[in-house]
């Protein structure tokens, strides 16, 4: 202040509010967080891009975006600030978003097409490979399964 030539009367002065940023190096599932941490946080992107996130020790308030970027404020020290990244960054951690591999997605595909009752896989009779899609329902305890073939073009 002494650069600016402000000279105050009273130079005591006292740390009322922390603002500080990170960037966790990854991105957040953020709808992951919010149904799982409910009682803290609060997401509704249509009116803000981040999770508002309540911390209670120590009180503060984190803003938290898909982006893996964190905005903390309302800590008055360093040592809260720290304590307040080290509790929130296990479950950044739990709700990372990952990247699949080709082999992972097909994995997973197949397995909600598997919960939804849909398979579709290959038949080759003949030397001839037919595309099939069968679709299994179950009601009252009973399992229809149907299947619907088209004739593809197979190579011999």
């Amino acid at each position: 202040m002494d650069k600016v030539g402000f000279k105050p009367s009273n130079p005591n002065f006292k740390i009322e509010n922390m603002i500080s940023t990170t960037d966790v190096g990854f991105p957040i599932r953020l709808e992951g967080i919010v149904l799982h941490h409910a009682k803290f946080a609060s997401y509704e992107p249509e009116l803000f891009p981040g999770l508002i996130y309540r911390m209670l020790d120590p009180k503060c308030v984190l803003l938290i975006f898909v982006s893996g970027k964190v905005v903390i404020t309302g800590t008055k020290t360093d040592a809260d600030l720290a304590k307040a990244m080290t509790k929130i960054h296990p479950t950044l951690e739990e709700f990372k978003k990952t990247t699949l591999t080709q082999q992972e997605r097909e994995a997973r595909d197949v397995a909600v097409r598997e919960e939804q009752g849909v398979i579709r896989g290959f038949i080759t009779q003949g030397g001839e490979e037919e595309s099939a899609r069968i679709i299994a329902t179950e009601s009252q305890g009973t399992t229809t399964v149907a299947a619907a073939a088209a004739k593809g073009s197979g190579s011999t």
